[in-house]
């Protein structure tokens, strides 16, 4: 319900001027319109708090710093309002009439655009009313997202006060320590368990032991490793990566083109980027003992900045020891050589490290790594090697370790580098090999898991508690001011001063203190008992999110031309019950969905549809396709690959990088992710490809209810895209998986999906389905046929209109 009024007030994470400048401080409004409708804030607060949240906030010295945050975030209502042209703010009058649009077609069900350049035509609202409103938002600084003028954003709002800064702070610290401190040990835990239990299970029945011995180096890789994911990173076909917190990562360019990601990444090549503060490190676990030769290079990949650092390192049982180093130069390259390098003793299961720290500035440090470890002296047949980018770039995602060329294994590992490469670590521990219980086997390894997932839950969601960050918000201004009309319109051609007043058609009241904004007496104007349209635009919109179509078909126009109310007494009933449920929209919900006209099917009625064909009258329930949102989230939850985690911020370029957007190249970003999709990155200018296909919110303009498309581009998306390919071959292992015999897995398919049994004609369909899929492949294709066969088939479920739709 959060994404319905998302909807509503047009909410972006880009500002929507010429060059669509990210906001990246949007997320902290929608995360708070998500939490207000899960906390059922009551309708007339949660107005008052978007309009009004600094005023409240700062008249009331008795709040705490969690409920002082919150007013403040709230007021990104008024803040993400649209900017336009090459500078917005010389354009700001076009924000504000965006900001008024909005307001009143979300909470009054009124179009007061015309009234700017013209008496209202039809609805009782005139140019004097609009200037009085155009009036108080003049009168309020906005947050300043940046322009292809001006590059940078200013004005973003502290989320606490002043005095509180400091113990905010450490509060919020001491949280942080405490949790850290649990997490740190059991994630060690964990993961040392993981590596154990494989250990046992690779070994041969006869000599498998209830203990596994540990090597330090391995703990202490276990607990660097970069341990996210993404394919075709923001959109770059072919660009797979592993990272941690979007920082430190390791990249493949898996095509046979050039990729600019940005930063210069040739076909089937790999590159790495460090963080601020770390470097970035590829090990080699040496699976042999006697001499190998290390060799490679590095490869300067971006047109900005100092270029890394790199480092070899040998990490063994008596410590690290530094065996060669050089830094490289902006667009120049390195060999990874030296003396020491050319033959280097180690036994089996010791690492060669490979760390790339930054220079200076670690901005712009997008660097190309080619490594080759070779054996020495071997007489006896072909010296082995290990090459990294051909062992990993065709299957670079298959898990971190990587098994380089094997099946199994820990060949390579990807890990977050301290600048001091393990040095302080090896020097203040006891370099011991760790001998492993594994009593409790894979029953202990979940339980831990569990108990890990959610310390690291907490974790999430007290980061994006962030204690002294900024807000993309509103405050007054120094000196507000009425605002004078614009004759038709056009700002160049000012007429008469309006005072800031309320609308005449809700009492026309002038404010009681002109020496602020006036939002908040805007705030209460619309929320006080009197005003007889906020609740029955409310309740509309419950109804409409339930039932498809509101009492009020056009939710956003409740005027002369907005269309009649299908059941009026009905409306008026509801809104009565939601002002008696003291703006209750949790109890507006509970009231609807027990009523008949909600628990009726959607069973055809030939004598009902000849009088009544589109079932205004409520004879039905009308079936509905899913939203965009409810699509993609779908999919994801039954292929078992949806995470469930609250969404944070965007990965968005750094600010510094932000010179580069203009008209002619405006910032796009597309950040894949397998959170729920209310926190995909939502853009005005360039839309999110899923989102606009299966007909999202338009996020320059209010949407009160999506209007429904039906083309072949979405079925052939279904049919051909390879998120719906990669989701489908999830969903196929989770049934082979989960069941023996054909019939069974058939049945868990069915049930996953549709949430019903197959019928015996179903069955016998996916019994030929099968057949005549698996022996249409290629014989090379081999083992694989089988799950290529399971995947098409839950790929035809998945596509369905069963499954799209709500019936």
């Amino acid at each position: 319900w959060g994404r319905h009024w998302l909807d509503v007030v047009r909410y972006a994470d880009t500002a929507g001027e010429t060059a669509d400048f990210p906001t990246p401080l949007s997320y902290k409004y929608r995360n708070w319109v998500i939490d207000a409708i899960n906390d059922d804030l009551s309708y007339d607060r949660f107005l008052l708090h978007q309009l009004a949240g600094d005023l409240v906030a700062e008249a009331d010295k008795s709040l705490g710093d969690d409920d002082y945050r919150r007013l403040r975030i709230a007021t990104g209502f008024v803040a993400i309002s649209r900017r336009f042209g090459f500078n917005s703010e010389k354009y700001h009058n076009l924000t504000i009439q965006d900001t008024i649009d909005t307001l009143g077609q979300a909470v009054l069900g009124l179009s007061l655009g015309c009234a700017r350049c013209h008496d209202h035509k039809y609805d009782p609202v005139n140019t004097e009313d609009y200037y009085s409103w155009y009036g108080i938002f003049a009168s309020t600084r906005y947050s300043f997202p940046g322009s292809e003028e001006k590059k940078k954003p200013y004005d973003l709002y502290p989320v606490v006060r002043a005095d509180r800064v400091e113990q905010a702070r450490m509060a919020h610290d001491a949280q942080r320590k405490k949790l850290d401190d649990e997490i740190r040990p059991l994630a060690l835990q964990f993961s040392l368990l993981k590596i154990g239990l494989a250990d046992a299970e690779a070994a041969h029945p006869a000599e498998r032991k209830r203990t596994v011995t540990i090597s330090p180096w391995r703990a202490y890789l276990a607990q660097r490793l970069l341990n996210q994911h993404v394919r075709n990173r923001n959109a770059h076909q072919g660009f797979h990566v592993w990272h941690r917190d979007n920082l430190p990562m390791i990249g493949v360019n898996v095509s046979k083109i050039p990729l600019k990601v940005p930063g210069d990444v040739p076909p089937r090549t790999l590159v790495v980027h460090p963080a601020e503060k770390d470097g970035v490190g590829i090990a080699w676990r040496s699976p042999i003992s006697g001499r190998v030769r290390i060799s490679g290079r590095v490869i300067d990949r971006h047109d900005c900045g100092d270029s890394v650092r790199w480092h070899v390192d040998r990490l063994d049982r008596s410590g690290l020891q530094p065996l060669a180093s050089a830094g490289n130069t902006r667009a120049g390259t390195t060999p990874i050589s030296g003396e020491a390098l050319e033959s280097v003793a180690v036994k089996a299961g010791d690492y060669l490290q490979l760390v790339l720290v930054p220079q200076g500035n670690h901005g712009c440090d997008l660097t190309q790594v080619e490594l080759e470890i070779r054996e020495n002296g071997k007489a006896d047949g072909t010296p082995r090697r290990w090459r990294l980018v051909p062992d990993v770039i065709d299957r670079f995602q298959v898990s971190n370790p990587h098994p380089g060329r094997g099946e199994t294994g820990e060949t390579w590992s990807f890990f977050r580098a301290q600048v001091d490469r393990g040095v302080g670590w090896a020097n203040t521990n006891e370099l011991k090999p760790l001998v492993l219980e594994l009593d409790g086997g894979k029953a202990a390894l979940a339980a831990l898991a569990r108990r890990l997932e959610g310390l690291q839950r907490k974790r999430k969601a007290l980061a994006l508690r962030e204690p002294v960050g900024l807000h993309y918000g509103v405050i007054d201004q120094d000196k507000p001011v009425d605002a004078r009309i614009q004759i038709r319109g056009d700002r160049a051609k000012l007429g008469e001063s309006v005072v800031r007043r309320n609308l005449e058609i809700l009492g026309g009241e002038k404010l009681a203190r002109p020496a602020g904004s006036g939002r908040l007496e805007l705030a209460r104007w619309l929320t006080r008992a009197s005003n007889p349209l906020m609740s029955r635009v409310m309740a509309n919109r419950v109804w409409r999110g339930h039932f498809g179509r509101g009492l009020v078909a056009t939710e956003n126009d409740f005027g002369v031309r907005g269309e009649q109310p299908s059941h009026p007494e009905l409306l008026d009933w509801l809104a009565s019950r939601f002002r008696e449920a003291k703006f209750s929209v949790k109890a507006i919900h509970r009231l609807i969905m027990n009523s008949a006209a909600y628990r009726r099917s959607s069973r055809f009625d030939e004598s009902a549809a000849g009088i009544d064909p589109n079932a205004r009258l409520l004879w039905r329930f009308n079936r509905r396709r899913l939203s965009a949102e409810e699509i993609r989230d779908s999919i994801l939850f039954v292929s078992g690959d949806l995470d469930p985690s609250f969404g944070g911020a965007h990965p968005f370029p750094a600010e510094g990088s932000w010179t580069s957007f203009s008209q002619h190249s405006p910032f796009y970003g597309l950040y894949p992710s397998s959170r729920r999709s209310l926190f995909l990155m939502q853009q005005r200018l360039k839309r999110h490809p899923f989102l606009a296909l299966f007909d999202g919110a338009d996020p320059n303009v209010s949407t009160p209810r999506r209007e429904l498309t039906t083309v072949p581009t979405q079925s052939l998306y279904l049919m051909n895209s390879e998120f719906v390919h990669r989701q489908s071959a999830a969903l196929a292992g989770r049934v082979l998986a989960g069941s023996a015999s054909r019939s069974e897995r058939l049945q868990r398919g069915w049930r996953m999906t549709l949430s019903r049994s197959a019928t015996s004609q179903e069955q016998a369909e996916a019994r030929r389905f099968l057949l005549a899929y698996t022996e249409s492949l290629d014989e090379a294709v081999g083992d694989r046929s089988r799950r290529m066969a399971w995947a098409a088939l839950m790929r035809t479920l998945l596509t369905r209109n069963e499954f799209l739709y709500v019936d």
